[in-house]
């Protein structure tokens, strides 16, 4: 009966800390996603830029 509550014990850490990097992943995830979105604007003002100068430059 103890091996049992021992695995049992065991198991739940393991879950607990599962949860613990899920939850750590996901906000990984959405601060990447804030990143690209950051980048991608960055991106459309660079050519907005480039545009701009082209076409005083004409």
């Amino acid at each position: 009966m103890h091996t049992v509550i021992t695995i049992n014990s065991i198991l739940q850490k393991i879950t607990e800390q599962c949860n613990l990097m899920l939850q750590s992943i996901h906000k990984d995830n959405e601060e990447i996603g804030k990143g690209v979105e950051l980048v991608s604007n960055s991106g459309e003002l660079f050519n907005q830029i480039f545009e701009a100068i082209t076409s005083l430059t004409k």
